[in-house]
């Protein structure tokens, strides 16, 4: 691997690492309006590929994949999804794990 591809690929993970910290703190912020499951906030599918469409840096299909490989969100096997029960009633969501960005705040990222 040359220096430039090294160097392409620590930009684009400094841009993986911005998005997914600033999603998590309005997660937090607006923290009512989102279901929590221990340090984890459920989003409606819908709404997350929106937020993912407009930071255009790479494909969203592609951002799901990488999210899904750094356990930043919770998801079975062959989707990016999970069954969470709200109000007694299952629903497919994105579970975002906010833990990784606890950790990436504590070092200063």
């Amino acid at each position: 691997m040359e220096v430039r591809d090294e160097v392409i690929n620590i930009v684009v993970l400094k841009h993986y690492i911005d998005e997914y910290l600033m999603i998590c703190k309005v997660l937090r912020e607006k923290g009512n309006k989102f279901p929590w499951l221990q340090d984890c906030a459920a989003i409606d599918r819908e709404h997350f590929e929106k937020v993912l469409k407009a930071n255009n840096f790479d494909d969203y299909r592609n951002k799901i994949r990488i999210w899904k490989n750094l356990n930043w969100i919770q998801a079975s096997k062959k989707t990016f999804t999970k069954n969470v029960k709200i109000n007694n009633k299952c629903k497919r969501m994105v579970v975002v794990n906010l833990k990784p960005s606890y950790i990436l705040e504590k070092i200063n990222y």
